[in-house]
């Protein structure tokens, strides 16, 4: 048997948020968008729509009778169409900066791997702390829709059910 470990400081940040959010029946929505073909192949429809993707979380929040959704988005736009649609019970975000609005990008710039290179370490480290906290985040809900990443297959490893089932399943198997 193999186990994976991570550090301390991850964990308390992980358990903190649980401990305060994830105290009743949740679903985690992971809606993988500014690293998916967004900018460098337009006209190839990688992405799902918004209507895609809301209707599937409105049945499983009908279907399991689910009083949160957390939210692991590193797409703005999609963050955005999340709290237009599910305000009331959308949790708090981990992986968008409360400060995003005031943040300066040009036209193309997205949150993410949209974001230049060239980034320094502290950004590059924070953002991957970011995206593994998500992961683990995700591993305690009680039903979870993924995008297809390796984000989604560690929290599917880190899950006690297999309460699970992907969003872009369309994309891969037409």
């Amino acid at each position: 048997k193999k186990n994976i470990f991570f550090k301390k400081e991850i964990i308390n940040k992980v358990n903190s948020y649980k401990n305060k959010y994830l105290i009743k029946k949740n679903l985690s929505v992971q809606l993988r968008g500014t690293d998916r073909f967004q900018a460098h192949a337009k006209g190839l429809r990688h992405q799902f729509t918004n209507s895609e993707f809301i209707n599937k979380i409105q049945k499983s929040v009908l279907d399991y009778k689910i009083d949160n959704i957390f939210l692991a988005t590193d797409d703005y736009s999609y963050y955005l169409n999340m709290k237009k649609n599910f305000k009331e019970i959308l949790l708090p975000s981990y992986s968008i900066p409360e400060d995003y609005e005031n943040l300066k990008f040009s036209e193309e710039q997205h949150l993410g791997h949209n974001l230049n290179i060239f980034e320094s370490e502290k950004f590059k480290n924070s953002n991957a702390e970011q995206a593994i906290i998500d992961s683990i985040l995700m591993s305690k809900c009680s039903h979870s829709l993924f995008s297809k990443s390796n984000l989604a297959l560690v929290s599917i490893m880190l899950k006690d059910n297999y309460n699970f089932s992907f969003l872009d399943e369309h994309i891969y198997h037409k």
